[in-house]
């Protein structure tokens, strides 16, 4: 029979073995919660480092947003009292989607056309687009604070002459590829000097 000391022992051996194990377990658990933690953390700084990489590069694009204040121009339709200022805001995004539709439609027109003339071409088109971009900018400022009417006319106006000039100038160019007409390559690059000078002026 054990006596009463070695039942102490026997308690106090089992109560330790029982503390060492409990101990043993949270430092597992521990250390496995604080690598769960740093990994998350790791994992989490990474993706926010990527996704600022991704905004800063897409911010080098000059057309980066314009899909943004497309929808801007949109919502704030909603928001605005006066009739004026509601068709300035449908004028304006008549422009903007209007740039960027003779845009695409050019690239899918020119096909893989690598001629300078017709590559300049593609770019002044995306010139246009950012151009009309900017005042969409401006005019959705003005339109918030519903002032300075004039002002936004004058831009809408002017976006109006250079989108009736770019259209032109896509006409020549699809006839300058066909060979359908007299249209040379000076022709054409008059036009988007015109072009050129026109978004300058404006």
């Amino acid at each position: 029979m054990f006596d009463k000391d070695d039942i102490i022992v026997e308690s106090g051996i089992g109560t330790f073995k029982m503390i060492h194990t409990s101990a043993y377990i949270l430092l597992v658990l521990t250390v496995l919660y604080a690598g769960f933690v740093i990994k998350s953390y790791i994992s989490s700084k990474s993706k926010e480092l990527r996704l600022v990489a991704f905004e800063e590069e897409q911010r080098k694009d000059p057309l980066y947003d314009e899909t943004s204040m497309i929808q801007k121009l949109t919502d704030i339709q909603e928001t605005i009292d006066e009739p004026e200022y509601i068709d300035y805001t449908k004028r304006i995004l008549k422009q903007l989607l209007a740039a960027k539709t003779l845009s695409d439609d050019f690239v899918e027109i020119v096909e893989n056309n690598d001629q300078p003339i017709i590559q300049n071409i593609a770019k002044e088109l995306v010139s246009i687009r950012v151009h009309i971009l900017q005042d969409a900018k401006s005019i959705y400022r003005r339109l918030i604070i519903a002032k300075d009417g004039a002002n936004i006319e004058t831009k809408l106006i002017h976006n109006d002459k250079l989108l009736d000039d770019a259209d032109s100038l896509i006409v020549e160019a699809i006839n300058y590829i066909d060979v359908k007409t007299s249209t040379s390559e000076i022709d054409l690059k008059n036009l988007t000097d015109s072009l050129k000078e026109l978004i300058k002026l404006i």
